[in-house]
């Protein structure tokens, strides 16, 4: 049930992420509409290193919740497929938020493309339920007890998942307009010479400063510093998780009156 689940899910997994990439990195003949490049790209030996490079790896991704959490339970002696819990959280889905704000004088527009994409934490518990893996939640709006609660997690020695704001990352070298709209989540997986090493859909870690991290973690303030500890799966049997997945999905994606 896995590997069918899976299949089903890493074609659009690679059509968003290793389309583009190829689009801008690899020369090839020109195409006259998109079902000739997808075909080209799954095609493609390039395609299947790409794969192998990036799948069977311990950091790294191509969605921040599911690739963070890939890589925290990796860390744990867990293997599960990034395509299958992108499944078991219910798939994809689509929508928008615009912001734009007279004092700015500008509008943002934040595209998602899953399940409940604007709604992560959600998102993030439900599929921890479904694959019945341990996991405590916690939030905090002051400073102090934020500072506490990622200490706490840290002393474990055990990775886990941190919100913060994107474009408050300096190894992201994203504009200062865009700080507070992009939601971001990454792995923890600890600390090396007083830097916190996050897992950010990139093959290797990054190194960053407590400060930075604070910083990005307080900025959107509904996220309130949240953490995600995260423990071994105990599920036994994949099927009913993967089902309901499906039927999320499903109903996400087709018309009400249907």
């Amino acid at each position: 049930m896995e590997c069918l689940f899976e299949a089903r899910f890493l074609k659009i997994l690679f059509y968003d992420k290793f389309g583009t990439f190829v689009l801008f990195k690899k020369t090839k003949p020109s195409y006259n509409d998109l079902a000739s490049h997808l075909k080209w790209v799954t095609s493609s030996k390039y395609h299947i290193s790409w794969r192998e490079r990036n799948f069977n790896m311990t950091y790294g991704g191509i969605f921040s919740l599911t690739a963070s959490l890939k890589n925290v339970l990796a860390a744990q002696g867990v293997s599960f497929s990034e395509a299958l819990l992108l499944g078991v959280s219910g798939g994809l889905g689509a929508g928008y938020i615009l912001w734009e704000f007279k004092s700015h004088e500008s509008a943002n527009i934040v595209m998602g493309f899953n399940n409940r994409w604007n709604y992560a934490a959600e998102r993030l518990q439900t599929l921890c339920e479904r694959l019945a893996i341990p996991s405590t939640q916690q939030e905090t709006a002051g400073v102090k007890a934020a500072a506490a609660n990622l200490q706490a997690a840290l002393d474990t020695g055990i990775p886990f998942i941190a919100w913060t704001d994107k474009a408050h990352l300096p190894y992201q070298n994203l504009p200062e307009s865009l700080k507070g709209y992009l939601p971001n989540i990454v792995g923890v997986h600890g600390l090396k010479e007083g830097l916190i090493l996050l897992d950010d859909l990139a093959d290797n870690l990054y190194a960053i400063s407590p400060d930075d991290f604070a910083a990005a973690r307080g900025r959107i303030v509904s996220d309130k510093n949240r953490l995600q500890i995260i423990g071994k799966p105990l599920i036994t049997d994949l099927s009913t998780a993967v089902l309901t997945g499906i039927n999320d999905h499903i109903r996400i994606l087709l018309p009400a009156r249907l």
